[in-house]
């Protein structure tokens, strides 16, 4: 090939108009969102991008035992006799899991 040759493989299907300019191989100099570091019960909040799909912005927040549905760790669940719950083995302690 030799300087302004376009090779394209595979199919190339075009509807309507379409005007190309420019090399194609470049991509946009994008000043992109610093990497996120996520850990424990942080997760994203919100997420900008720009024209081209580039992620430039974000934010983020902690997620509570609310968000997803779930009982605090200071509830206390009683369970009485008659309601069907039937078993054996050892007992086990659900303290242990709090956070």
């Amino acid at each position: 090939m030799s300087a302004g040759d376009t090779e394209i493989f595979g199919n190339l299907i075009v509807r309507g108009e379409t005007t190309i300019t420019g090399n194609l191989a470049s991509h946009p100099n994008v000043v992109g969102a610093a990497d996120a570091t996520l850990s424990g019960a942080t997760v994203l909040s919100t997420v900008d991008f720009d024209t081209w799909g580039h992620i430039t912005a974000y934010t983020t927040r902690s997620m509570t035992p609310a968000d997803i549905g779930a009982v605090s760790t200071t509830t206390t669940l009683q369970i009485s006799s008659g309601t069907g719950i039937t078993g054996g083995g050892a007992a086990v302690d659900l303290s242990s899991n709090r956070s």
